[in-house]
């Protein structure tokens, strides 16, 4: 588990320091309203964040099942959220919801191991948060 953290930190640092990728997807209108609550540059470092844990999804076989996929995501906003934006857990509870119920709705919460085609649907799930920010 720490191997997973200290990957999703890495990985998320890096994309931090280098532009978005060309790929742009149809954002999701619930994350989108909460977003405009945020600041820019919030919403960038946030969606910079996303890209880099849609990346590390595609990438990484040892995502294997659907609650560890939940348990990255989780850390992987912590931390963006507290660590790089510096706030606390909680502060804003409407985009965690949003998130949530988007991603429920995407990729469902049975427990289960990670296909090829989840993990396309993971990471397209991850991207079209960061364009929703």
């Amino acid at each position: 588990m720490k191997r997973l953290l200290l990957a999703a930190a890495i990985v998320v640092a890096y994309h931090l320091a280098v532009s978005p990728p060309a790929v742009v997807v149809a954002p999701i209108p619930a994350v989108h309203a909460v977003a405009g609550t945020l600041s820019a540059g919030d919403r960038a470092t946030l969606a910079r964040g996303y890209r880099a844990m849609a990346d590390l999804v595609e990438r990484d076989e040892t995502l294997t099942t659907t609650s560890l996929l939940r348990e990255f995501h989780s850390r992987g906003l912590a931390y963006v959220w507290g660590g790089l934006l510096r706030h606390p857990p909680g502060t804003c509870p409407e985009l965690g919801a949003a998130i949530d119920d988007a991603m429920a709705e995407a990729l469902t919460l049975d427990d289960r191991e990670i296909d090829a085609e989840y993990r396309q649907r993971a990471a397209t799930f991850l991207r079209k948060v960061a364009d929703s920010l």
